[in-house]
C-alpha cells in the first residue's frame, strides 16, 4: 500500500503542496534490515515527517527511494535552502551522525547540520549538488580522510570506532544478502574473504608519511570496492 499526505508551505508558498508518496518497497526494505517489528516504524513515519516541516518551517517535496536504513526527504527551507530530512529508527545512530558532522563540518568535507531532534531520530542536513556516483580513486579517497581528520584535533574524542569494526560490518551485511535473488553471482563468498584479507592487512600496516592512498592495501580495497569484471556491482550499491 503506497502512503501519502499533504504539507503546508510557509511564507510566499502558502498553501496545499502536492502529495509526496512513500512508495511500498520502503517498507519491506526496512523490514529485511530490521524485522517486523519495524513496521510500527513506518507506519509513524509520515505523521512525524510532517510534524516536523510544520515546526521547522519546511516544504516537503519527495523522498529518495532505495533507502534501506532512514526515510530521507528533499526540502526547501523557509529561507530558500535545499535541505535533507532524515528520520531513522536508529536514535542513537542519528544522534552519532550528528556529533560527527558537526564535529567535522570545519574541514568542508562534510554537509551542515541546520536543525535535529534526536529524541525522535530526525535530523535536517544540508542538501548538497548531485551528480552521476562515481568511484573515487585511492588518492581521492586519501585526500578526502586526510581532509577528515585534519578539522578534528583528536577524532578518537568525536567518535571512537574502529576501521576494522566499521568494514566488518559492511562485510557482514553483504554477505547476508547473498541469497537474495539478483546479489548470488554478482558479489561472491570468495570476495568477502578476500575483502577481510585486504582489511586486515590495511589495518596492520603503520602510519606512514604521504597520502595513506600509497600503502598498496589501501589501493587493492578501493580496487576491490570497484568491482572487477564485466557485470561487477560495487559493493555499497547492495545497501541502497
Amino acid at each position: 500500500m503506497v502512503v501519502g499526505w499533504v504539507v503546508v508551505g510557509f511564507g510566499p508558498t502558502v498553501g496545499a503542496m502536492p502529495k509526496f508518496m512513500i512508495e511500498s518497497g520502503f517498507a519491506d526494505r526496512l523490514t529485511r534490515r530490521f524485522g517486523l517489528q519495524i513496521v510500527d516504524w513506518v507506519r509513524a513515519a509520515p505523521a512525524l515527517a510532517e510534524r516536523l516541516a510544520l515546526e521547522w518551517r519546511l516544504t516537503l517535496n519527495t523522498m529518495f527511494r532505495d533507502g534501506s536504513t532512514s526515510l530521507t526527504v528533499g526540502c526547501v527551507t523557509e529561507s530558500g535552502a535545499d535541505a535533507v530530512l532524515k528520520l531513522s529508527p536508529q536514535l542513537d545512530v542519528i544522534a552519532e551522525q550528528e556529533r560527527v558532522l558537526r564535529a567535522f563540518r570545519l574541514g568542508g568535507r562534510v554537509p551542515r547540520v541546520f536543525g535535529s531532534a534526536p529524541e525522535h531520530g530526525a535530523m535536517l542536513l544540508e542538501r548538497l549538488p548531485g551528480g552521476p556516483a562515481t568511484t573515487p580513486t585511492a588518492v581521492q579517497l586519501a585526500e578526502v580522510l586526510s581532509g577528515l581528520h585534519g578539522a578534528v584535533a583528536s577524532p578518537r574524542e568525536v567518535v571512537d570506532n574502529e576501521l576494522r569494526d566499521g568494514v566488518e560490518h559492511f562485510l557482514a551485511r553483504t554477505e547476508t544478502k547473498l541469497g537474495l535473488d539478483g546479489i548470488a553471482g554478482v558479489v561472491l563468498l570468495e570476495d568477502i574473504a578476500r575483502a577481510r584479507r585486504l582489511r586486515d592487512r590495511l589495518v596492520s600496516e603503520p602510519v606512514r608519511d604521504g597520502p595513506a592512498a600509497r600503502r598498496p592495501a589501501l589501493r587493492q580495497f578501493a580496487r576491490l570496492r570497484a568491482g572487477s569484471g564485466p557485470g561487477r556491482h560495487r559493493p555499497e550499491e547492495l545497501h541502497r
